[in-house]
């Protein structure tokens, strides 16, 4: 095999580990980190909790027939 061969036989090998060893440190960082992704979940879920609660608000308010009814209909309802 000349050098040339060889070379690249090599840096092929030391590209393949050094993914594989990417890999292991980006699996530790979220072994690691798992708290941080439970936070933001918690986050997300208190959003959606709001969020479900204004839109129930709304509903039983009643504001979809107040949007349909005429300027005197409303001065009535009033």
């Amino acid at each position: 095999m000349s050098a040339w061969t060889n070379h690249f036989a090599q840096s092929g090998r030391f590209v393949q580990r050094r993914r594989s060893a990417n890999v292991e440190t980006l699996l530790d960082l979220a072994v690691q980190l798992w708290w941080f992704g439970l936070i933001v979940a918690a986050g997300l879920l208190v959003r959606l909790l709001a969020f479900i609660h204004r839109h129930r608000r709304l509903v039983r308010s009643g504001i979809t027939e107040i949007d349909a009814m005429d300027g005197p209909t409303f001065e009535g309802y009033l």
